[in-house]
């Protein structure tokens, strides 16, 4: 299980489409964006785990974007700390994606996942995602890349890492 994260407009997508080249018998889960309604994020966790293959690139997982991102928001939908754990448990590969000071300005517009609110929210935020998802990737990355980074320099270093162990 390969999780892509960070916060918007930092590279994911970009990244993301250079490992779909490079390995092409992994699936791919794109971001599903904000809770739509209590609780959702939970069952999107279960379906996760017991759905999804174990070859699976995510871009953003809720079991680490939720709490991140819950910070800005009014109804913070938390996810069971369970399923948190069981995620955990899994031992994902992280590549965490750092946005740097770029901000949103050059942000692509996905209409499936970005509400007006959601942007602005980010927007104003902004620098305190970067520093949580800092912190976390302190923790948890194998991989760090920011933007201006050879995807595929960093795709090619992401397999090294999964299947030759350097």
């Amino acid at each position: 299980m390969i999780v892509v994260e960070g916060v918007d407009n930092s590279g994911k997508s970009t990244l993301i489409k250079t490992l779909q080249n490079i390995l092409p018998l992994y699936d791919t889960q794109g971001s599903e964006g904000p809770p739509k309604y209590a609780g959702e994020m939970s069952k999107r966790v279960e379906l996760y785990l017991t759905t999804h293959p174990k070859r699976m690139i995510y871009d953003r997982h809720p079991c680490v974007s939720q709490p991140i991102y819950g910070m800005m928001r009014s109804h913070l939908d938390a996810i069971n700390p369970l399923l948190i754990e069981q995620f955990y448990r899994k031992q994902p590969f992280f590549i965490y994606c750092d946005g740097g000071t770029r901000g949103m300005d050059a942000h692509v517009f996905n209409p499936e996942t970005d509400t007006p609110e959601h942007l602005d929210a980010v927007r104003a935020n902004y620098a305190k995602l970067l520093i949580q998802y800092r912190h976390w990737a302190g923790q948890h990355a194998h991989i760090v890349c920011r933007i201006g980074d050879d995807s595929m320099m960093i795709a090619q270093k992401i397999v090294e890492h999964l299947f030759y162990g350097r």
